[in-house]
């Protein structure tokens, strides 16, 4: 239950543009709304190619359940998860090749990392199946909000919509911001960032509205972003280009909000996804202990292991062949 989520790029997942619960709101990456077929290939290399099947499969046994949709979603971590997938294929041909696949030790590595694989897959599965229905996550949601509404007060907020350029597809880094640049300069001319935004900008779901963000308050978003959007006064004020993990925004200042009441229904997807996530970790970690009911350690053998009595040796790996004698 371990392996990738703790690289760094997972880290970097959680800390884009919305902070904390928010992740649902932010900007997302671009992603392609035509459903792809499983076999597609997304790398080749020498050692064969990796499918999106795979990487799919990869994601569900090494990203947490939470952070999986995002990183799916992005393709830097999608590239990554491919490689990743791959690099294991070319290293497990290298062992073939070298006969090290006969090695005893390395048979029940893979044993175990098929079974670990297996069962990562099934809790995934169960918890996915057994997940509460909306109507019950919500009815504590709103019993959550009304006995902490003071935790969830914000000050002052603004609103705004954005256009984000971001490098990648054949585009660098350089040729990004200089995009950003010359849509900036016809926002500057005149033309309207609600168009402009449905056409070009790379945030696909905010594109759909315009570029338009729901309002946010200090410590919501990416200090980059926040920064410059604080900044703005009056509205249909511009800046731009701000550079965050995404690439290069623009951002039109709507208006400036004071701060208000908190209402239930500006937290209730955020509050009902933390629900939702809670609840299936909970299934895991049920599944996890009901698994290990009525087992018995052999205590001997365990005393044996600890007090460092010699194993059977396991088999060797056939020995290589002698290096040439030196001339």
């Amino acid at each position: 239950m371990g392996g990738l989520k703790n690289a760094a790029w997972a880290a970097a997942l959680a800390a884009l543009l919305w902070q904390g619960h928010a992740l649902a709101a932010s900007p997302a990456p671009a992603v392609s709304h035509k459903p792809l077929a499983l076999e597609t290939v997304l790398l080749r290399g020498p050692a064969g190619q990796i499918t999106l099947a795979e990487v799919q499969a990869l994601a569900a046994i090494s990203v947490p359940p939470e952070q999986r949709a995002v990183v799916l979603g992005s393709r830097n971590s999608l590239e990554q998860l491919a490689l990743a997938a791959y690099t294991q294929k070319a290293l497990a041909a290298q062992a073939r090749a070298a006969g090290y696949d006969k090695n005893e030790q390395a048979q029940y590595a893979e044993r175990l990392a098929a079974t670990r694989a297996l069962s990562d897959s099934w809790m995934a599965h169960q918890s996915e199946l057994q997940k509460p229905a909306d109507a019950q996550l919500e009815k504590l949601a709103r019993s959550m909000f009304a006995n902490d509404k003071a935790s969830f007060a914000e000050g002052p907020r603004v609103h705004v919509r954005h256009l984000l350029v971001r490098p990648g597809e054949g585009r660098t880094d350089e040729q990004a911001q200089a995009h950003a640049e010359a849509l900036l300069a016809r926002l500057k001319a005149g033309e309207s960032m609600e168009k402009l935004a449905r056409e070009e900008s790379a945030d696909k779901g905010s594109a759909a509205r315009g570029g338009e963000l729901p309002p946010f308050g200090r410590g919501r978003m990416a200090p980059e972003f926040e920064q410059a959007a604080f900044l703005l006064q009056k509205p249909g004020e511009l800046t731009g280009p701000v550079k965050t993990d995404f690439g290069y925004h623009l951002i039109e200042l709507i208006e400036r909000l004071p701060a208000a009441e908190p209402v239930f229904e500006d937290y209730r997807d955020r509050l009902i996804e933390g629900l939702r996530i809670r609840r299936q970790q909970q299934i895991r970690e049920e599944l996890w202990r009901e698994a290990q009911k009525d087992v018995q350690y052999e205590q001997a053998a365990i005393d044996a292991a600890v007090g460092g009595q010699p194993a059977v040796p396991l088999k060797s790996a056939p020995p290589a062949a002698p290096a040439p004698a030196a001339k």
